[in-house]
């Protein structure tokens, strides 16, 4: 049940993400954005793959905690909801530590080294 609840804060989080988006006239712009800080964490990714950065250090990059960056980097935007998805993107981290996805170390490694890609992105994509 857990895993269950896990598969689903993704796409969940990418729905309330392209709602908003849509709601304050940005899908263009949000679909831009996602789809070139998605390509940026896969190319990341690969690259992981094959200079094997994170397991010579004995981690895992997660790319489960990358790929919501983009939409909680949106969802950041609006006030009212930041404490809301901070705190479940929280129990998210919480939930793959429980079920040995990845350590707290390989998330946080992996959203310091993904996170200045996803700014780079949101201020070249995203309206102010």
């Amino acid at each position: 049940m857990l895993a269950l609840l896990a598969d689903l804060y993704t796409p969940l989080f990418f729905l309330q993400s392209l709602w908003l988006a849509y709601q304050s006239n940005q899908l263009r712009s949000f679909a831009y954005f996602a789809l070139l800080s998605c390509a940026g964490i896969y190319t990341l990714y690969a690259l992981d793959l094959w200079l094997q950065i994170w397991p010579k250090w004995g981690m895992d990059f997660s790319t489960h905690s990358a790929i919501i960056v983009p939409s909680l980097w949106l969802i950041s935007q609006h006030r009212r909801l930041s404490l809301i998805y901070s705190l479940l993107a929280l129990s998210y981290f919480y939930l793959m530590i429980e079920l040995q996805y990845h350590t707290l170390v390989d998330i946080v490694s992996t959203l310091l080294f993904v996170t200045p890609w996803v700014y780079w992105v949101a201020r070249r994509f995203l309206q102010r």
